[in-house]
């Protein structure tokens, strides 16, 4: 990744449509959002091509938002709640803000590393209508899970 590139889309705001819209719901999220914003921003600038992020911040009681408006970034939009509606209706927020030709949506905490979009993307360009990328399919791992949480997990999918 070229650092111009970088400060192209930091300081440089998109003319036009963007190809790719990431959203990322917020909610409380000071403490973590700013490591996944740069982890994002350092990937998807290193593609070349024209990309914006929107945090839909679900009402959030920290600084969630002055952290994300003290970045300065030109291609980062916070859409706001008026009050915490739940973390459906911020990715529902978030994705009807987005003009991408393509739209991700991201967890905060950065739990599915912006690389795999590599992967999302491959499949869009080989001809899928939607990709969609789950640790609940077969080859993929989870780590740092307790035995709680998987059986937990296994059960929600189920009943999902």
């Amino acid at each position: 990744m070229s650092y111009s590139a970088y400060e192209t889309w930091r300081d440089t705001p998109i003319d036009g449509e963007p190809w790719l819209s990431v959203v990322i719901p917020a909610y409380n999220e000071s403490e973590r959002i700013v490591p996944t914003v740069a982890a994002t921003a350092v990937h998807l600038s290193a593609l070349g091509r024209p990309w914006e992020l929107i945090v839909s911040d679900d009402g959030s009681r920290d600084a969630t938002v002055e952290v994300l408006k003290g970045l300065g970034l030109a291609n980062l939009r916070v859409v706001l709640a008026p009050a915490n509606a739940g973390k459906g209706a911020a990715v529902r927020r978030g994705i009807l803000a987005a003009r991408g030709e393509l739209v991700l949506f991201a967890d905060a905490d950065n739990s599915t590393p912006i690389e795999e979009i590599d992967h999302l993307v491959a499949a869009i360009n080989s001809g899928a209508d939607v990709a969609v990328g789950s640790r609940a399919v077969e080859g993929a791992e989870e780590s740092s899970k307790s035995r709680l949480r998987h059986a937990l997990s296994a059960i929600s999918r189920v009943l999902t």
